[in-house]
């Protein structure tokens, strides 16, 4: 009766002893508390629907001390410009489920790269609606945003950091 694995288990369990049983039942929970720790260690990807204009490419900044997949804020935590010195930032996004979201080189995309090249896009400074497949990297805590270079820093809040596995402009 019962799963080949199950039988086995008991077989070893009756010939290990009571003294012994125990180990083997914690040994047992233990592996399988391991399994399911390492079957959700690959977050699955989703789709979001981020809401941009060409000109948040030099206005968004974060300020947060942590790294995200060697991406950083352009400031630190006390809002000091960043002085680690790493190349790929950080910046805040919104989507259109008001979900805030730290994404490194989201203008770099291939799809959104090219709508910024087309004549008139980028003069014009409409809004656009960017849909990505992401994967979730973190969720940081005490991220501090600002939408414009010359707005106050919002109060410290907990965003999802992403990264960014494809776009497409609709």
């Amino acid at each position: 009766m019962g799963l080949p694995f199950l039988r086995s288990a008991r077989r070893l369990l009756s010939a290990a002893g009571p003294a012994h049983g125990w180990l083997l039942v914690f040994c047992f929970v233990g592996f399988g508390f391991l399994l399911m720790r390492a079957g959700t260690k690959e977050l699955p990807m989703q789709r979001v629907a981020i809401t941009l204009v060409p000109s948040d490419a030099a206005q968004l900044a974060c300020a947060w001390a942590g790294t995200i997949g060697g991406a950083r804020c352009e400031y630190d935590a006390s809002g000091e410009p960043d002085t680690e010195g790493s190349s790929t930032r950080l910046i805040p996004v919104m989507t259109l489920d008001r979900e805030l979201l730290l994404v490194a080189g989201i203008f770099q995309t291939p799809a959104l790269a090219a709508k910024l090249a087309e004549p008139g896009v980028v003069a014009e400074d409409k809004r656009l609606t960017v849909e990505c497949t992401v994967k979730t990297a973190g969720t940081p805590r005490d991220v501090r945003t600002r939408f414009r270079r010359d707005a106050a820093w919002s109060a410290p809040e907990r965003a999802r950091a992403i990264e960014v596995v494809g776009c497409v402009v609709p």
